[in-house]
């Protein structure tokens, strides 16, 4: 047998240790060389994945289809996109079919395919597998997956179980999961003292140590940039004029703050905004996010803007429709004081966007936003 091209080997490298990135910068390198390599292909769409790019990976899975279309990898790697981007069915098949054949990597499919399952809700499907047995429930996710179907029967038992495996060996984010779902079941069960001691010993032995230098450090990079007075980068998305969102912590006055700039005669508050994270999503989901904003095509980009600004301006509508009556509500600082009355909250929860959390104690970061009426575009931050 030939020997594999030295691409090829260290293409799994890079993959095998998780550096997408550098697997997805080799990989785009041989096809500008062989546009029809299909392990070039294959390694684009495993690295594309890892960074969370199912766009990029399910366009190259379809360009090495015509090469690979029979390897046990492609199959394995199109199964993980068709579940992520919605068509688990169709992952269901793929992953069945590697099964049956037997390929080199069915016991990883026999995992995977058990929590597709899982996940479509199929619970009497997980059950038949786990029940059949086999070397996959001895592997650890399997052992979690097992677990699952132990909860399910009885709760206690499958928590005592899910904690043993947080508290044995094995990978870590792995074990972190087997903790926490054990932590979900506690609560469930109102085991409230139980549960919280559990996830305090997992995130005592399993979270990262905060580096304040590190923030510190990356802060005072920003002031340097900042300091400058003029941008320090080429816009790639049209402007933006009449929108400014305060960003901040957890009660850390951000609402006082959009409550403030709302009295202003030219400034619409909307209170908690649900449109950032949107965008945020969509940033990760095109692997973008945190260092990659400069990767982002042109498709991509206003999308994006136009997301998080026509979700703002609708909130300005519905604020204009509320009337000219500005009565506070008396329910507390999480209702906007121009609603007509307190009945009028309880009738329309803003039905448009009725899934925003109205606290800032429930998101990790608080995000806020004004609306500027008129006139030059009034800008804050916190």
């Amino acid at each position: 047998m030939p020997p594999a091209p030295k691409h090829k080997t260290e293409l799994e490298r890079l993959l095998n240790a998780n550096q997408f990135d550098r697997a997805r910068l080799l990989a785009a390198d041989v096809l500008r060389k062989n546009p029809r390599d299909g392990e070039a292909w294959l390694g684009l769409a495993r690295s594309a994945v890892g960074l969370n790019r199912l766009r990029v990976a399910e366009e190259a899975l379809s360009r090495a289809e015509g090469v690979l279309r029979n390897d046990h990898r492609w199959i394995y790697t199109f199964a993980i996109v068709d579940h992520y981007v919605g068509r688990s069915g169709r992952a269901v098949d793929r992953l069945r079919t590697l099964i049956d054949r037997k390929a080199p990597n069915a016991l990883d499919a026999r995992i995977f395919l058990a929590d597709v399952l899982h996940r479509m809700g199929r619970r009497d499907d997980v059950r038949t597998l786990v029940d059949a047995g086999g070397e996959w429930t001895q592997e650890f996710r399997g052992r979690i997956l097992s677990a699952r179907c132990m909860a399910e029967r009885d709760p206690e038992q499958g928590a005592v179980e899910l904690e043993r495996l947080f508290r044995g060996p094995g990978d870590v984010g792995q074990r972190r999961n087997a903790g926490f779902e054990a932590v979900a079941i506690h609560d469930k069960s109102g085991n409230y003292r139980k549960a919280w001691e559990l996830a305090t010993a997992i995130h005592t032995e399993t979270s990262a140590k905060y580096d304040t230098l590190g923030l510190i450090d990356g802060l005072d990079e920003q002031r340097e940039l900042l300091a400058r007075g003029k941008p320090w980068f080429e816009p790639r998305a049209p402007q933006t004029d009449g929108v400014g969102f305060i960003v901040g912590m957890p009660r850390s006055g951000t609402t006082l703050v959009e409550q403030m700039l709302d009295r202003h005669s030219q400034v619409a508050g909307i209170g908690e905004y649900e449109g950032i994270a949107v965008v945020g999503e969509t940033l990760k989901h095109h692997g973008a996010w945190c260092r990659g904003l400069g990767t982002l095509d042109a498709d991509t980009r206003p999308p994006a803007s136009r997301t998080a600004t026509s979700r703002a301006h609708a909130r300005r509508r519905l604020r204009a429709s509320a009337g000219s009556s500005t009565s506070r509500c008396t329910r507390g600082g999480g209702c906007p004081r121009w609603r007509p009355s307190c009945r009028a909250h309880a009738a329309s929860t803003w039905r448009a966007t009725r899934a925003t959390p109205r606290s800032a104690c429930s998101s990790p970061t608080s995000t806020t936003a004004t609306i500027r009426g008129r006139g030059r575009p009034r800008r804050s931050r916190r």
